[in-house]
């Protein structure tokens, strides 16, 4: 036996699908979830409405490496123009700290599943 979400009433055991009393005179039955839903399909390598697709991504990833490689001594520099000199390895350490994990968070958006279908 089910309960009544609102009154706590004993309902019948039936299709639960079907509306009865004042919400099936106030709307119209809409069709159960299952029929309306499709299914969906998730890929990384699918292109989708709002992904690049397989070489949009290699394409991205290609770029962040090389982002990630030059950034070291283009931020040094920039650095050292603006402060004067610096100790590299100090300089190297924070950039590890800080540009690693930015780089590896945007590789992880860069590759997330998409739904493709």
């Amino acid at each position: 036996m089910t309960w009544c979400g609102q009154c706590f009433a004993a309902v019948p055991t039936g299709d639960p699908t079907t509306a009865s009393g004042l919400q099936a005179r106030l709307r119209p039955q809409a069709a159960p979830v299952r029929e309306v839903l499709a299914a969906q399909r998730f890929s990384r390598w699918g292109a989708s409405a709002t992904s690049f697709g397989p070489l949009g991504r290699i394409l991205l990833s290609i770029g962040l490496i090389i982002g990630l490689i030059i950034g070291f001594p283009m931020g040094l520099a920039g650095v050292e123009l603006m402060v004067g000199p610096i100790p590299s390895q100090g300089f190297l350490a924070l950039y590890l700290v800080l540009a690693v994990p930015a780089g590896i968070w945007c590789a992880s958006r860069i590759w997330r599943s998409v739904r493709v279908a």
